[in-house]
């Protein structure tokens, strides 16, 4: 115990100030000490000294006399800006020394002269421009580390002794000669980076190893592939240099290359054949190119392809059979069709990333064969049109992004019913996105195994209360919004943030924005009575989407229809179910800021004549009232073709379900101004109801606008007849699925509204028109009846030719 005692008191003793000399270690550390020459007193068995970032200038040949034991020596940081000959001779014990980032220039063949068993030199980042002869005899070194210098020339006699090198790393300097035999006598060498030198095209290396397997040439000024490099080689750098075009046969002496990096080049042209011979190839990385085709014929072999940031527009079945592809990216270039079969060869595809393309359609069936995907990837894509099946296949995917996508969606409620297993959805600044899905009971069906959701940043101002119980098995909530409408219809939210299991990031941020008075308040921190008494109508609500979600099932539709078909004598009538004439303001405000300020299907009603709401709703009445050019009848009118059969809802249902009114809302009923509004409103209902009947009446009686009849168009084509009578909802209009049909569009100027034609389509049920105006009519056949003619104002003359004298 006191033999012990004795050499744990000797070493500390033996320990210089500003160092770290554990007992239990031959470990010192003197590192940031402020030491300007090698300290004295330091214990003699020690093994690695550390003196990084001290103010050392010069090593002398006397200087590390006492540091005969030491392997390790660290000098990295300091200001030596020379070093003597012989410094290092008694240093024979001495296997890593590390000289980084000091200030020398030059080395001579006496300069590091004496540890024969040095097989680790760091010489990066300092100031070095010449080094001819400073590694004679120096047999053992493995590794040499020259980066970051001001090294011009590499020679045939430079690294000629160094027989064991196997990793030699030359960056950043500013080498543009290098000699065809420099590394020739290099027998062992394993890893060569030249990245960041001048260097240009070289006529042929010579290399004589055989284990040369990574070679980086990125950033040296090529122009073409560097030619004589060994068949050895498996990864292979070329990133960022000048090479426009890669040639047939570029690669005919590197077969065995497995990784292939040829990023930032400003390629534009990659020749047929050209990987031809690269049947060991894995991973090929095209990224920040001029690429406008992925190229061809690929190997079977590969496993990974990037092509972010080309110009491809389009994706075609390339991909040979049996591929081993498992990992595809083409984020950031401008496709915008995905052909049906461009995957279909792609079996084992795991991740696939199509993220900030222009991609508007995602069709039916076009993941088939692709049931190992794990990932996909489509965020900041302008998607407008999800068709039915659109992920059928992907069985088991995990992970699907739709983040990003600001433009407005329409989906079939059957896409998610293949993709039971997904549990990470991001949905971030998606809000048209977030609100389709919301909206739908058979989208959200699909997406119940959901654990980890992300809804940031996405301007929503509502969640339906049943949200917890759609995603049964949620973990992880990202949840943010700047548009949160704390009213009572959002109270359940702050109930369950106080309640909830799931891992919510920055409850504190999920703040209200609306009515006036919560404003800013966190949803934790506000009262149950307060959000009672903020009722819907207190402001003017910043826009919501209202969005239609397609389903070819009229008990599917995401806006339940109000309008029931009853089928009879093979023509389709309607029964009115819904009587509703109130309509949400919030919609109005938005539909009007949408459309040029004016309200969609009714003319001359802008925003300068509706004043700030004083409560949620307003009826038919009361919106006609405020029209400077009102027509005399209702927004709902008919169309019936001999091919198709139209009718519309009443306008409630296409601004939305109308809000029930809250307590504060209905307290007021029994004030004497309310008395009168009520009055008032009751008599403007007989007097309209009464107008309408009579203009409907002499309408009738003087053909005036509401005949049928039939007409045709000036060619007097036949017209294509369906026997389908499949019918479907869409924005509130029952319609046969049939090839010629016949819709409702919006059209440039909200006040004039005209009968045009348009090519007919066999996948009608996709188009998203809201229903304003008749805008396409292409059968040789068809009738019109009753459209009023104050709906209408006029029809543009230069279609009014197109239909004959009967019609």
């Amino acid at each position: 115990m006191w033999l012990v005692l004795f050499i744990w008191i000797t070493t500390v003793a033996a320990c210089p100030d500003n160092c770290i000399c554990p007992a239990t270690s031959n470990q010192v550390s003197c590192d940031g000490g402020q030491f300007e020459d090698i300290p004295r007193g330091l214990p003699p068995s020690i093994s690695t000294l550390d003196l990084s970032n001290n103010d050392l200038m010069t090593l002398s040949s006397t200087s590390l006399v006492s540091l005969r034991s030491v392997i390790n020596f660290k000098l990295k940081n300091n200001d030596i800006v020379q070093i003597h000959d012989g410094a290092f001779q008694p240093m024979q014990s001495l296997q890593t020394l590390d000289l980084s980032g000091n200030a020398l220039t030059e080395l001579n063949q006496h300069s590091l002269q004496g540890p024969s068993s040095l097989m680790h030199l760091d010489l990066s980042k300092n100031n070095l421009q010449s080094i001819e002869g400073a590694f004679a005899k120096m047999s053992e070194l493995s590794r040499l580390e020259l980066s970051d210098n001001r090294l011009t020339r590499i020679t045939e006699f430079t690294f000629r002794d160094l027989s064991s090198l196997r990793y030699l790393l030359l960056s950043g300097n500013q080498i543009s000669q290098v000699d065809k035999k420099a590394f020739r006598k290099l027998e062992k060498l394993m890893y060569l980076v030249l990245k960041g030198n001048p260097i240009g095209d070289v006529p042929r290396y010579q290399f004589n190893s055989l284990f040369l397997s990574y070679v980086d040439m990125s950033e040296c000024g090529l122009t073409k592939i560097p030619r004589g490099l060994p068949n050895s080689i498996r990864y292979l750098q070329l990133r960022r240099n000048n090479m426009t075009t890669i040639h047939r046969h570029s690669f005919q002496d590197c077969s065995y290359i497995s990784i292939l990096v040829l990023d930032e080049n400003g390629l534009s042209s990659i020749q047929e054949r050209a990987f031809e011979h690269m049947t060991y190839l894995q991973q090929l990385w095209l990224n920040n190119n001029l690429l406008r085709a992925i190229p061809k014929p690929l190997p079977s072999s590969l496993q990974r392809i990037l092509m972010d940031s080309n110009l491809l527009d389009n994706v075609t079945n390339v991909f040979p059979k049996n591929s081993q592809l498992n990992t595809l990216s083409f984020m950031g270039n401008t496709i915008s069709h995905l052909s049906h079969d461009a995957l279909s060869e792609l079996q084992q595809l795991k991740s696939l990333d199509l993220s900030n393309n222009q991609l508007e359609h995602i069709y039916g069936h076009s993941f088939n064969n692709n049931s190992q995907l794990r990932t996909l990837q489509l965020s900041k894509n302008p998607l407008q049109y999800f068709h039915s099946r659109a992920f059928y296949g992907l069985t088991n995917l995990r992970t699907l992004s739709l983040a990003y996508v600001h433009t407005q969606v329409s989906m079939y409620w059957d896409i998610f019913q293949d993709i039971g297993k997904i549990t990470q959805l991001d949905l971030d600044s998606s809000p048209y996105v977030i609100q389709a899905i919301m909206h739908s009971d058979e989208l959200l069906s699909g997406l119940s195994s959901v654990e980890d959701l992300s809804m940031q940043s996405s301007d929503i101002n509502s969640l339906r209360s049943d949200f917890p119980e759609k995603f049964p098995n949620l973990l992880v909530l990202h949840l943010s919004s700047a548009r949160w409408h704390c009213d009572t219809q959002l109270l359940w939210l702050r109930i369950w943030l106080l309640s909830t299991e799931v891992q919510i990031d920055n409850k504190e941020d999920i703040r209200c924005f609306t009515p006036r008075d919560l404003h800013n308040k966190a949803f934790i921190h506000i009262d149950d009575s307060e959000f009672a008494v903020a009722t819907p109508g207190s402001v003017t609500l910043p826009p919501t989407s209202q969005l239609t979600t397609f389903t070819t099932d009229p008990q599917r539709a995401t806006t339940p229809p109000a309008r029931v078909p009853q089928e009879e004598e093979g023509e389709d009538s309607y029964e009115d179910e819904s009587e509703s004439k109130t309509f949400d303001l919030e919609d109005i405000y938005e539909d009007l800021g949408t459309r040029e300020d004016r309200f969609p299907f009714i003319p001359g009603l802008d925003k300068k004549t509706l004043p700030p709401p004083t409560s949620k709703e307003l009826s038919w009445e009361e919106i006609l009232s405020r029209s400077s050019d009102v027509p005399t009848e209702g927004p709902p009118y008919a169309m019936q073709n001999d091919n198709l059969s139209l009718q519309t809802k009443p306008a409630s249902d296409f601004l939305g379900p109308v809000p029930t009114p809250s307590a504060s809302t209905t307290d007021q009923a029994g004030s004497p101004m309310m008395l009168i509004i009520i009055v008032t409103s009751v008599l403007t209902v007989v007097i309209a109801a009464v107008l309408i009947a009579t203009i409907v009446y002499f309408s009738r009686k003087g053909n005036n606008g509401c005949t049928s009849g039939r007409g045709s168009t000036k060619s007097g084509s036949p017209s294509k007849r369906s026997s389908n009578g499949s019918g479907m909802y869409q924005n509130g209009i029952k319609y046969k699925h049939r090839q010629d049909v016949l819709y409702f569009m919006p059209g440039e100027d909200s006040t004039t509204d005209s009968l045009q034609t348009n090519a007919s389509t066999k996948d009608a049920n996709m188009a998203l028109y809201r229903p304003y105006r008749v805008n396409s009519i292409e059968t040789a056949d068809f009738s019109i009846q009753c459209i009023p003619q104050t709906t209408f104002q006029r029809i543009d003359l230069m279609h009014r030719h197109k239909f004959s004298d009967e019609g």
